[in-house]
């Protein structure tokens, strides 16, 4: 259905337009404003070239096209953080899971062991995706908005 790899230029519209909608950033617990086509780019940049990132894009398997994308920040000590954005046309089709699988498989082939997450509560559509893909929740008392969640990776799964 859809698999991980590096940004090309043609991914730029796509991606550009998921960074624009207002909604779908807030779902991704992000402060949203609308971004310029300069903005957009430098966040590319800034996540394609830091050694604290793994950014990547989405892509269907049948045609290459950009649908999404993902990414683990904030790397320390084979930990880091996912993101993951789907653009609205491509939501509920399976791209976000046979893509999300890929970039898991990439990130143990790279030496990550551990993928922290954070969820709006409410989403119980996303909580449910990474339930099934083997994240499970971490209890935190300090708030009822949001939900986190931890996948331990292993050579083993």
């Amino acid at each position: 259905m859809s698999y991980s790899r590096l940004f090309v230029e043609s991914d730029f519209a796509l991606l550009h337009e998921i960074r624009n909608d207002i909604e779908l950033q807030h779902q991704l617990m992000v402060d949203a404003t609308p971004q310029s086509e300069e903005q957009t780019r430098d966040w590319i940049a800034r996540r394609s070239t830091s050694a604290t990132t793994f950014f990547r894009v989405l892509a269907d398997d049948d045609n290459d096209q950009c649908v999404g994308f993902v990414q683990l920040i904030d790397i320390a000590n084979n930990s880091g953080r996912l993101g993951i954005g789907i653009h609205r046309s491509f939501q509920g089709k399976g791209y976000g899971r046979s893509g999300l699988i890929s970039f898991i498989d990439e990130c143990r082939r790279s030496g990550i062991d551990r993928i922290e997450l954070v969820v709006l509560a409410a989403n119980t559509t996303a909580r449910n995706l990474y339930q099934s893909i083997g994240f499970v929740e971490i209890p935190d008392d300090s708030t009822d908005v949001a939900c986190k969640m931890v996948l331990l990776l292993s050579e083993s799964q």
